[in-house]
């Protein structure tokens, strides 16, 4: 009796399409990881406003108000304009003032709308502590530039 050959030998065609689906398997879930890491890393990206107010001239004797520290960087109460126009400048409207006023008020909740957002994924998401240290540094460093950009304009009309 005489086996026949052609049963046992190995042909390449055999095994090219499980090869094929198993590289296709692969590819996709590279891309998916790819797409994820993608749409975390934009949702730990600070949004920008576009600064509408140009300042003209800055006073360089005065200095910058504080930042505030690590530990707790949300400003819990907004800033409010006192109501009267100063004595000292003629320059310092109080409607100007006040322009400026209710716009730092809208950045810093914006901020701090954008941080609670982010901090609340990074938890769900079992965030390491070294990306929630981040984003608190990127919130406090974007509530200085607010802060700053607050009080520039608030010496550019002599306030």
């Amino acid at each position: 009796m005489q086996q026949n050959q052609e049963q046992f030998s190995f042909h390449f065609s055999d095994i090219s399409m499980p090869l094929r689906i198993a590289a296709v398997a692969i590819l996709s879930v590279l891309a998916i990881i790819g797409v994820g890491s993608t749409a975390r890393y934009a949702a730990s990206l600070p949004k920008t406003q576009s600064n509408t107010q140009t300042n003209t001239s800055t006073n360089t004797s005065q200095t910058n108000v504080p930042t505030n520290d690590q530990t707790n960087p949300n400003i819990t109460q907004p800033q409010v304009n006192p109501g009267g126009s100063t004595s000292t400048t003629a320059r310092c409207s109080t409607t100007q003032k006040n322009l400026f006023t209710n716009q730092y008020n809208s950045q810093v909740a914006a901020e701090n709308t954008r941080h609670q957002n982010v901090i609340n994924f990074l938890t769900s998401s079992g965030g390491s502590p070294s990306a929630i240290s981040a984003e608190n540094t990127t919130h406090a460093n974007n509530l200085a530039s607010i802060n700053s950009q607050y009080q520039n304009n608030l010496r550019s009309i002599n306030c």
